[in-house]
């Protein structure tokens, strides 16, 4: 890994100015040597150790003789050619060509002042598309601002800091589309370990090691399934985000992050608006279900929509009153009842011989309640037969517990043509707008 130093030469008159950047000042015909200048000065451990100048046959022409004759003579210098600005081709084949003088995990030190007019808008392309191919870092964007000279002075605009830009938007986009926040949380934890080095350690906002704590919860809950724990924590990041936006200190640490809070606001805002228990709250599972099919979260969709089924079919058969539930530590026997229901239903749909009904209901090797095998299973299904609305969950339920089995089982066996990805993406859009109208139908009831 090593810095590099890339700019770009035009044809026009290249005169003797003298640059300024915190306080510092250097005098040169051309931009690029004085950001060489300014960034080792700030980066003696990371100086620029090769640069390549971009250039077009009539820039070559008229200045490359001239940008030799100045050019320090401790930094190699190459030429990368652009046959014809105008051709969208030729500015494809750039790309290629930087590509190529940059290796794996290079720092950037970009000059923008002179070249082409569209070299701002092309360089931010090129330091995006070399993060990507080349996992590069930019160490540093100046432009030389001659139209703002004064005094004889010509400030140099270090515009890194709002390149971030772009890799804050990149993670809140990823966060917003997958609930990952590794990427989101990594640029947080980098800006408050930055607001500590230039502090001189003194004590300042905690707002930032908060939120990316509670990023990294949020995502890790997602991933494992715990959805009541997402909610909680995403309600603990809602107060953490409404301090942030209320405090101009912590406003002043992160910018960007200022810029994209609404946009982390929105993406868990589903997590947020519940007060209730998710696993007893239908509209709650509807809007996280919602939330997991538009991102494509097909795994703890399909876990989430089982249990959504359980649930709505206990609170429709009211199988709490029926087993005697008093709170949420009867919550397992009423959704092991109702799944046991359930299942029994399937069988029935299958045509299976099993008389689930006269079967004791077990954890381990223990009765689990009396009641349960008091209760007439037969007469609950007879229910769910003669009510379509119930009919349509029960056999929901009966095509998405064994998809749901077959994914959390990584099962090897399963038929490629029934479950391969695109199969099983058909059957979670069929299953959607199946479970959006079996719980519409009992909103609208209720």
């Amino acid at each position: 890994m090593s810095t590099k130093l890339i700019f770009t030469l035009g044809t026009g008159d290249y005169k003797l100015i003298n640059y300024e950047l915190n306080g510092q000042t250097y005098e040169t015909r051309f931009a690029a040597i004085a950001s060489r200048f300014f960034h080792d000065t700030c980066n003696p451990d990371n100086p620029v150790v090769a640069a390549w100048v971009i250039v077009t046959p009539e820039s070559k022409k008229k200045n490359l003789q001239h940008l030799e004759a100045a050019w320090p003579i401790d930094l190699p210098l190459k030429l990368i050619e652009l046959s014809d600005a105008s051709q969208v081709k030729s500015w494809w084949g750039l790309f290629d060509r930087v590509a190529e003088v940059i290796s794996e995990g290079d720092r950037l030190v970009l000059d923008i002042t002179h070249g082409f007019r569209s070299m701002p808008i092309l360089s931010l392309l090129m330091i995006s598309f070399l993060k990507t191919v080349r996992n590069a870092d930019l160490s540093m964007l100046s432009y030389g601002a001659l139209d703002a000279t004064e005094n004889n002075l010509t400030p140099v605009f270090d515009l890194t800091p709002l390149v971030s830009l772009l890799d804050w938007t990149q993670a809140v986009n990823l966060f917003d589309r997958s609930g990952d926040s590794r990427q989101l949380a990594q640029l947080i934890d980098a800006q408050n370990r930055q607001h500590y080095k230039e502090s001189k350690g003194a004590d300042g906002p905690k707002t930032l090691a908060r939120l990316a704590t509670q990023l990294k919860d949020f995502s890790l809950s997602l991933q494992t399934f715990r959805y009541e724990a997402a909610a909680d924590t995403a309600q603990k990041l809602e107060r953490t985000l409404q301090g942030f936006s209320t405090s101009p200190a912590d406003r002043e640490v992160s910018p960007a992050l200022h810029l994209l809070e609404p946009r982390i606001r929105h993406a868990i805002a589903p997590f947020t608006n519940t007060t209730n228990q998710i696993v007893s709250d239908l509209s709650v599972q509807r809007q996280l279900l919602e939330w997991f099919y538009q991102r494509q979260q097909y795994l703890p969709y399909i876990a989430l929509l089982a249990e959504t089924l359980i649930e709505y079919m206990a609170q429709a058969l009211n199988i709490a009153s029926l087993v005697g539930a008093i709170d949420n530590r009867d919550l397992k026997r009423v959704h092991h009842y109702t799944s046991t229901i359930l299942t029994g239903f399937e069988h029935d749909l299958k045509g299976a011989q099993e008389e689930a009904e006269e079967k004791p209901w077990r954890i381990g090797n223990f009765v689990v309640d009396e009641a349960l095998n008091q209760l007439d299973q037969t007469t609950l299904k007879q229910q769910i037969k003669v009510e379509e609305t119930l009919l349509k969950a029960a056999t929901l339920y009966a095509q998405v517990r064994p998809l749901r089995n077959s994914l959390m089982h990584a099962d090897w066996s399963a038929d490629e043509a029934t479950n391969s990805g695109s199969a099983i993406q058909k059957k979670v859009e069929t299953f959607h707008a199946q479970v959006l109208g079996i719980l519409d139908s009992r909103s609208d009831r209720a």
